[in-house]
């Protein structure tokens, strides 16, 4: 009995002191949670309004890159844009079930993980500066300002052609400059990119690449259509029966590494079944016209038969083009990797690691007249190099305006809801709203 008493007594005591320790440690917390908040709030007081901008923007990545349990690994060395370690498609994004007002559809969401490779990165040694830039986030710019603070002189069409010059030229190089250096990244409205990107790539360049790969999205965008509405005529099915949907979640082709594999081969047997198409076409109207002729002139046939225009050919080619709706099926169907073609619609967060990388100052294509100024005026790069897009128009003009309207407004809203998933970091460690493109497709908008 006494030593039953005496044991109740120590836990008694230990509990006791148990819980002083517990108290005394959630205070400390509390008062160590309260002096970092009066920190900020003195920090935030010695900023002007510029820095404050920029300290915000990273404090925000780094709440989002904490709320979001990101892992950062080991930096991977490459030295082309153009190839990545075999070991880093771990990183690829899952397709995952959603359903919204009954509706069943696929989406994808990224790991969290980040691998900072050190081919996305451009440095300015003279000036202690290093940027990551993305494709069709005003990219030609930067890498054009970069390649002449190096002593090069850029072609205007295709500056990025010599940005390998800019790249860290070991793992040592990156180390260093991302320890040392002013880092920074522009950063735009993911779905304002991708209709950039579209427009550009699906509609207006005259690469000679690009008319088969139009070709090639428009045919694979179609069969992920017809895929999905054969997924929403069985979602009840797919709702009553959850191992049959587990099941089908991870039968993803991923449609950006078939393209990556066979990019030459495509292109070829594209290119060649487009030229025998239009070739059986206009021979065939070469053939009506000839009769035409015939009945109204029948002296001015002539004896051998009419030769198809080549010329005709490759103008028919570039008329392939897809949907604006087609194209982002095709986009949220790849793995996101940012490879070849990919590096225009890569997520930022993937290609640029900024929970990886501290950065300094986060320009934004909506404010780049400003950040541009900031950047240039803090690293000296404005003694040698003309700021880039001080003279661009930030508020989107009337054309710009009716332009996204046109297209977003063909964009059925599950589909916009899906974008947002997939780029879903994006949105929230850059601080962008789905909202805004919902309410220019007239669409209704997410609380």
């Amino acid at each position: 009995m006494n030593q039953g008493n005496v044991n109740s007594s120590q836990s008694t005591v230990f509990t006791a002191e148990s819980n002083y320790i517990n108290w005394t440690s959630l205070l400390q917390n509390n008062e160590t949670s309260e002096r970092r908040k009066e920190e900020q709030v003195d920090k935030i007081g010695s900023l002007n309004d510029k820095e404050r901008r920029y300290w915000l923007r990273s404090e925000r990545i780094k709440r989002v890159c904490h709320n979001e349990g990101v892992v950062s690994n080991p930096t991977i060395f490459t030295i082309s844009k153009k190839s990545l370690p075999v070991h880093l498609s771990k990183s690829v994004n899952l397709p995952v079930f959603v359903q919204e007002f009954d509706y069943i559809f696929f989406t994808a969401i990224s790991l969290t993980e980040e691998y900072p490779v050190t081919s996305h990165f451009s440095l300015a040694p003279s000036f202690q500066t290093m940027g990551c830039f993305l494709n069709k986030v005003a990219s030609s710019s930067l890498v054009s300002a970069f390649l002449l603070v190096r002593g090069l002189t850029p072609t205007l069409s295709s500056p990025h052609r010599f940005s390998g010059h800019l790249l860290p030229k070991s793992l040592e190089d990156f180390q260093f400059a991302n320890q040392t250096f002013f880092k920074f990244m522009f950063v735009r409205h993911p779905m304002d990119r991708m209709l950039s990107c579209y427009l550009d790539k699906m509609v207006n360049s005259p690469h000679h690449s690009l008319p088969a790969f139009r070709n090639y999205v428009r045919n694979k965008a179609r069969e992920i259509m017809i895929k999905r509405r054969q997924q929403h005529d069985t979602s009840s099915l797919l709702i009553s029966d959850k191992p049959q949907l587990r099941s089908l979640l991870f039968v993803h082709e991923s449609a950006s590494l078939i393209w990556n594999r066979l990019k030459s081969k495509i292109i070829h047997s594209n290119l060649a079944e487009l030229e025998r198409g239009n070739d059986r076409v206009n021979y065939e109207a070469e053939k009506m016209k000839e009769k035409k002729l015939h009945r109204l002139h029948p002296d001015s046939i002539p004896s051998q038969p009419t030769k198809v225009n080549a010329s005709l050919t490759k103008i028919s080619a570039t008329q392939i083009k897809p949907t604006f709706e087609e194209f982002l099926e095709f986009v949220l169907d790849t793995d996101l990797l940012g490879i070849g073609y990919d590096s225009h619609w890569v997520p930022f967060h993937r290609y640029c690691s900024p929970c990886s990388v501290p950065y300094h100052a986060i320009g934004k294509l909506e404010t780049a007249a400003d950040d541009f100024r900031y950047i240039w005026d803090k690293t000296g790069l404005g003694a040698q190099v003309p700021v880039p897009w001080i003279n661009r128009k930030t508020v989107p003009s009337k054309s710009k305006i009716t332009l996204e309207k046109k297209y977003y407004s063909f964009l059925p809203r599950e589909l916009i809801l899906r974008f947002y998933n997939a780029f879903r970091m994006d949105f929230e460690l850059f601080d962008y709203n789905i909202n805004d493109i919902l309410v220019k497709a007239g669409h209704e908008t997410l609380t």
